[in-house]
């Protein structure tokens, strides 16, 4: 096949995904739009609403539920599920603030935001001092690692730390928030 030919087939195809795209809205992005997409605090509102069992959607902890199972792979029971409260800047010594934090009878999990805020020294190290049987869970565009400046103290493994579990907005939160709205109850 000569590379002419190639080209003229990609771009055929590239063509019918940018028409895809558009009839079925894949480039609107509401967050794009009112320019919050890069605001994690903004963010972290937006997702601390949608995990609270008491949040204005009034599905109570499915979505808590959901996000424990797929997004932090843990194991919950119902009893400790309905035990589940979700925190926003929940304040621990040093006046630090973990961004997201999920506490039930046997677990506190703290999950920390980076969208493009820099790291605090010791901030992992800290938060992990904080943990109730589970990690660090360090949420970032596509699942990076913290720095050694930020997990300094932490058990070091591989390319990550013992302490710490990496998840994304690129691909744990989409297939949950996918997950969430494709709920009978939600679509309702």
């Amino acid at each position: 096949m000569n590379v002419e030919l190639l080209l003229q087939e990609l771009s055929l195809v590239s063509k019918k995904f940018e028409l895809i795209n558009q009839k079925t809205g894949g480039y609107f992005n509401i967050f794009e739009i009112t320019d919050i997409w890069s605001d994690e605090v903004i963010v972290c509102r937006v997702l601390h609403e949608i995990l609270s069992p008491e949040g204005t959607h009034f599905q109570g902890n499915k979505y808590l539920k959901r996000f424990i199972k797929d997004v932090l792979k843990m194991d919950m029971s119902e009893e400790e599920l309905e035990s589940a409260k979700v925190f926003r800047e929940y304040r621990i010594d040093n006046n630090r603030r973990i961004d997201i934090a999920i506490s039930t009878i046997n677990h506190f999990i703290p999950i920390e935001v980076k969208i493009y805020a820099g790291e605090q020294a010791n901030q992992c190290f800290d938060y992990a001092k904080t943990a109730k049987n589970s990690k660090v869970y360090y949420l970032t565009r596509f699942g990076d690692f913290p720095s050694d400046y930020s997990a300094n103290g932490l058990t070091k493994q591989g390319n990550g730390y013992l302490e710490i579990s990496c998840i994304s907005f690129s691909e744990d939160i989409i297939n949950w928030l996918e997950s969430c709205v494709s709920q009978s109850e939600t679509i309702k």
